[in-house]
């Protein structure tokens, strides 16, 4: 967390939200180290021996084919295999954005970016300072997820052809813009069964005290507007 802190007012319910604000924010930091720490476990101890089983996998196959010996459970097991590897990842990733622990947050939605591009064929532009998105651990992985999620929702619901993402740091407070010209949303979609992950994104910039807008912008497309205090 960073060291600036807001101070209590004078009355006695001010400085008990105050204490409680303290709390909160002590909870979500601990949450995101051990959420760091549980990813990093299975990746390094239970990713590499899965990895290492594989391997022997493999080799057993090839010993098999020399011998022109086939056996239809070990593909079956390679397979079985294969599969709890890409679900530890998804559970790792769920975790703690992998990307994070690979690079900085600005380099991470660069990537994020240019995978949104290359695998949805949407043009997306990202403009940031690299000097502006030089957060915490808990900021960059909120800051990560909101703008995954914002990408995914344009995929799914807005069927645009082009996203924009702006980033900026101005009075205290992280500025993100995520706007598309797909066929727009409406602030009901907040509420309905299927908007879970609108819900998510707002729950998060919540628990950072932050603000987030949604509106549609002319005849068509979506903008998304959150303010994320840097000091909380």
């Amino acid at each position: 967390m960073n060291d600036k802190k807001h101070k209590p007012g004078n009355t006695t319910i001010e400085q008990y939200q105050y204490v409680l604000d303290q709390f909160s924010n002590a909870l979500h930091a601990i949450r995101e180290e051990e959420r760091k720490r549980i990813s990093r476990e299975l990746h390094d101890d239970v990713g590499q021996l899965l990895a290492a089983l594989r391997i022997d996998l493999t080799l057993l196959q090839k010993q098999h084919a020399q011998h022109n010996l086939t056996f239809p459970s070990i593909s079956s097991m390679d397979l079985l295999l294969t599969t709890t590897v890409t679900a530890l990842r998804r559970i790792t990733a769920g975790l703690r954005p992998l990307a994070l622990e690979k690079s900085n947050l600005f380099s991470a939605l660069q990537s994020l970016q240019n995978d949104f591009e290359q695998r949805y064929g949407v043009t997306c532009h990202f403009h940031a300072n690299e000097a502006d998105l030089t957060l915490d651990d808990t900021l960059s992985s909120t800051v990560y997820r909101l703008i995954q999620e914002s990408l995914s929702n344009i995929v799914s619901h807005a069927l645009a052809s082009q996203a924009t993402i702006h980033c900026s740091k101005r009075d205290d407070n992280l500025h993100i813009i995520i706007e598309d010209d797909g066929s727009g949303m409406s602030t009901l979609d907040f509420t309905k069964r299927q908007s879970f992950g609108l819900i998510g994104m707002r729950e998060r910039v919540n628990q950072l005290h932050g603000e987030l807008a949604m509106e549609n912008t002319g005849l068509k497309g979506t903008r998304i507007t959150i303010r994320l205090p840097l000091f909380f």
